[in-house]
């Protein structure tokens, strides 16, 4: 009896560790392909990125870099962050940024989602592109992220995440 009950365990906590790496994605490539949006409007012009950062020092620099590239590009882009009660340097990069960056904070944090869901209520665009204060990405990505707009009956559009640098092995794995 024991020994079933081991064996269970064994193979249902083998299945749990595998399903992500093998299953799922097998899974999600038998699922049909998505239409190419209908192109029938134009794109809209009011697109804000929303990212809440805490405790992120190191990687804010690299980040506006890329933010500060990105509004070249699309002048119109409005920038907020949420300084989530940050204990280094973050809330003095964000508020450096201005006015590339809007800024928002507190000095208790709220957690992500909640600092994000104040960013969104503050917010006006027709298109809100959330991302985390440790993203890197090319100008050319909010144009491929939205275009699929174009279609009205595109609602949500979701972007790839390419792990790099230290501790990404499980990222580039999955």
């Amino acid at each position: 009896m024991l020994y079933w009950m081991l064996w269970s365990l064994l193979t249902v906590s083998a299945f749990l560790l595998a399903y992500p790496f093998t299953l799922y994605p097998l899974l999600l490539a038998l699922l049909p392909k998505a239409a190419t949006p209908r192109a029938d409007t134009c794109l809209p012009k009011r697109v804000a990125l929303l990212f809440a950062a805490r405790d992120e020092a190191q990687a804010l620099p690299m980040t506006l870099r890329a933010l500060a590239r990105a509004q070249m590009t699309w002048p119109d882009l409005r920038i907020l962050a949420w300084d989530d009660g940050s204990r280094d340097e973050t809330g003095r990069i964000l508020r450096a940024a201005r006015p590339l960056v809007e800024t928002a904070q507190t000095d208790t944090p709220v957690g992500k989602a909640e600092g994000l869901r104040r960013l969104i209520d503050a917010s006006d665009a027709d298109i809100l592109i959330l991302m985390d204060a440790n993203v890197r990405f090319s100008p050319e990505t909010l144009r491929h992220l939205v275009k699929p707009f174009a279609d009205p009956e595109v609602g949500a559009v979701g972007g790839r995440l390419i792990p790099s640098g230290s501790g990404s092995a499980v990222g580039c794995a999955y």
